[in-house]
């Protein structure tokens, strides 16, 4: 005797497994950090700067230079009295600012250089490394900086807007020249922090990595 209740046919395909697939596990965002660069990371500051595309090497420093030229500017860096503020992804230098007087005295003037890996340009790092150079500026009583940029650099020449400084051009640079107010406990303690902050995120990370699930392969 045929059935009198057909099976149905499945309308909506064959029935999944109610069993969760596990999803491959989100890389963390990278750990940024600011701080202080000296004589020690001189071998991380020549790797920033060789690794600079040749575009972005004419943007740094307003002309073609090759490697041999970059070598001998690390050399030449007078850790002294030039300050250099790196920014690090997750402990790697990927950019930093340069403050270096031009004052003899090293008091009252001085020019400010700001480079950034390419792959982290447009996500704010050249503004913190600007604002900070611009920072310890201020803290050493120097009132005049200036940022140097060729005039088809607008997103320097925006950054440079955006800080305060008025652009000035002649024979296709452009000049960012602003005023410094003096330092204030408040300046002089952020500039302070900034290693420590550093460090601390440092081990932070190095925790993070310890204690992180592995991945699921």
């Amino acid at each position: 005797m045929p059935d009198r209740y057909p099976t149905k046919p499945a309308i909506n395909g064959p029935r999944r497994s109610s069993t969760l697939q596990p999803r491959a596990a989100k890389a963390p965002a990278p750990v940024i950090t600011t701080r202080h660069l000296w004589f020690g990371d001189k071998a991380a500051l020549l790797a920033h700067f060789l690794g600079l595309s040749q575009e972005d090497r004419i943007l740094r420093f307003c002309s073609p230079v090759g490697d041999r030229f970059i070598e001998k500017y690390v050399d030449d860096i007078d850790w002294n009295k030039s300050v250099v503020i790196g920014v690090f992804a997750d402990g790697r230098l990927i950019g930093c600012s340069e403050m270096i007087p031009t004052d003899p005295r090293w008091k009252r003037e001085a020019e400010i250089a700001v480079s950034i890996d390419a792959g982290w340009q447009g996500q704010g790092h050249g503004e913190t490394a600007l604002r900070l150079a611009m920072l310890a500026a201020r803290n050493r009583y120097i009132t005049t900086v200036k940022l140097m940029m060729l005039s088809e650099n607008r997103a320097m020449a925006h950054l440079a807007q955006a800080a305060g400084l008025k652009l000035s051009p002649q024979y296709g640079i452009l000049t960012g020249t602003g005023q410094t107010m003096p330092p204030t406990y408040l300046s002089l303690a952020e500039e302070f922090s900034l290693d420590a902050r550093a460090r601390r995120a440092a081990a932070l990370a190095g925790l993070r990595a310890m204690w992180a699930p592995p991945s699921q392969v």
